[in-house]
């Protein structure tokens, strides 16, 4: 499958993300907490969250840990990759694992800070390329 393909395809499951609501519209506030986690005394959300921390926590050391771990959130933003998919490409080039963990948080962070409407119908404008 072409990449264009593969990212109509990421589009169409983040519109059908907890990060859209049922109004159709970006929900920022969960964005907020996939990618910083809760806020003190807020109960922890049932979802994914915190990024941040795995990203420091995350070791080449143990790829596999921390694919396991990256893969929920991946889903949880629409993007469907599974662990063994991107544990071959890593065994292939170990060099892209902390290039792989930077990429996703920008487009996390990039979502988490988003001042306007994002466009659902193209969430990733901003980070073509990420």
């Amino acid at each position: 499958m072409g990449f264009e393909k593969t990212e109509q395809r990421w589009i169409e499951n983040f519109k059908r993300s907890a990060l859209v609501g049922p109004d159709k519209i970006f929900r920022k506030d969960v964005a907020h907490r996939l990618y910083y986690g809760g806020t003190p005394g807020q109960p922890t959300p049932d979802h994914p969250h915190n990024f941040t921390e795995l990203v420091n926590k995350a070791s080449a050391n143990n790829p596999n840990s921390a694919i396991a771990e990256l893969v929920p959130f991946l889903e949880f933003a629409g993007i469907s990759l599974t662990a063994d998919k991107i544990a071959r490409h890593l065994r292939k080039t170990p060099t892209d694992f902390k290039l792989l963990f930077k990429k996703v948080s920008d487009i996390f962070k990039t979502w988490a800070h988003y001042e306007d409407r994002i466009d659902i119908n193209n969430p990733f404008a901003d980070n073509k390329g990420e």
